[in-house]
């Protein structure tokens, strides 16, 4: 260090702060990169390596003009690197060294840029965190203000988590901590996401109530802890990152599929249903096949009724013809009353077979035990691993109760 030049020690003094990115390093009109950080950057963008010293192979350097850096930059974002970019915030033409500070850093999942969004499709960043038993997922779209988190638990959880991945489909996935589906996670990331970049996060918040308390009020805030050290370890992450106002992240979500119809992963792939098998794109999808909507967030919209397909609330619905934009309002009044029909019957006759099939369920999962000679409850209760009271109250009827022989009591 002591035989580099004061802005060189600047510079690796602000990569050492940074080290997991590459480092655009503001020199007047242009933005350097120096070392690894210029041979990747030469190697993905092609562009030539230079030397201060006119040694390439030593000290290797590159860089490009900052009014045209936006482009460059989405170029290696697009391939799941991170970018800081660190500004002159000194007077230039002030004696000495000028000052230089990161000012943001871009990443897959945080990239703000309009030319490098996809105006029909959301842009998520996603978190995974493991609680005993739960597995939480957190994630935001910071483009368009969504916030949302899902708890999955049970013996399918990882399966669950994998599923709704493959339908959010984000550029950025961040983990928590040491996961016990780590080699399960990579393999499925590997295979049917492969553009997705993972970001090692050590601990959670360590401020979670506070950071939960600054984006959202009262009746909007997660009810388990879990949950809450989930979203906030998210937001701490787009805070340190984006390094602007967040404060349009301020309506939380918690995705439930209880109302839904959900598709498994290998269902939705292999059902083209919104992306094709071909390379994953829109084109003879079900979804291209009735993407008529006028506007992005339409498509948006669509699309998420899609991947959750036949779950829909009427209020889903009225968005989407809202995205169609008929020309003939009288036409789309008929056709908005029809759905709003259509959807009032099929949920009048979907809630008569779940409480058919419900009825009929509890009634294959009851069981009984034939009272024999000598037979008591606590006897009973103690042979079914259940108590004495649990059993009364199955049965309906008192402790006291003397059983008779041939009595069917009911233990499950």
């Amino acid at each position: 260090m002591e035989q580099l030049t004061p802005m060189m020690q600047q510079y690796l003094a602000t990569k050492e702060q940074y080290p997991d990115t590459i480092l655009f390093f503001r020199l007047g009109d242009f933005y350097e990169m120096f070392f690894e950080d210029a041979k990747t950057v030469s190697g993905e963008l092609g562009l030539t390596l230079t030397s201060r010293s006119g040694d390439a192979e030593k000290s290797p350097m590159c860089g490009v003009p900052y009014h045209a850096a936006e482009t460059y930059i989405n170029k290696l974002v697009g391939k799941g690197y991170k970018v800081a970019i660190a500004e002159q915030i000194g007077d230039p033409k002030a004696k000495g060294l000028t000052k230089r500070e990161v000012i943001k850093i871009i990443t897959p999942g945080t990239v703000l840029s309009e030319s490098a969004l996809q105006d029909a499709q959301n842009n998520y960043i996603a978190l995974i965190y493991e609680r005993d038993a739960e597995i939480l997922l957190a994630g935001a779209d910071i483009s368009t203000g969504e916030c949302f988190y899902g708890i999955y638990t049970g013996h399918d959880r990882v399966q669950q988590l994998l599923d709704e991945l493959y339908r959010l489909m984000m550029p950025e996935l961040l983990l928590v901590g040491q996961l016990s589906f780590r080699e399960e996670l990579n393999e499925f990331v590997s295979l049917r996401m492969s553009h997705c970049a993972f970001t090692e996060i050590p601990n959670i918040s360590h401020s979670a109530d506070d950071r939960i308390i600054q984006h959202f009020d009262a009746e909007n805030r997660p009810s388990e802890s879990s949950a809450k050290e989930a979203v906030a370890t998210l937001l701490d992450y787009l805070h340190e990152t984006v390094r602007t106002d967040l404060t349009h992240l301020s309506k939380l979500t918690k995705l439930d599929s209880s109302n839904n119809l959900v598709l498994d992963t290998y269902t939705l792939r292999n059902l083209e249903i919104t992306r094709n098998l071909r390379d994953g794109g829109k084109k003879d999808t079900l979804l291209d096949v009735l993407d008529f909507t006028k506007t992005a967030m339409g498509t948006r919209l669509l699309r998420k009724c899609l991947d959750s397909i036949l779950g829909q609330t009427f209020g889903d619905f009225e968005l989407i013809l809202v995205a169609y934009k008929f020309d003939d309002e009288e036409k789309r009044a008929a056709y908005e009353a029809q759905i709003k029909k259509d959807a009032a019957v099929s949920k009048a006759r979907n809630s008569q077979i779940i409480r058919e099939e419900t009825a009929k369920a509890e009634q294959a999962a009851m069981k009984y035990h034939k009272v024999r000679q000598g037979d008591t409850l606590s006897g009973i209760a103690k042979k079914y691993g259940t108590s004495v009271k649990a059993l009364c109250r199955l049965n309906n009827i008192k402790e006291t109760k003397i059983l008779q022989i041939g009595q069917k009591i009911r233990v499950r």
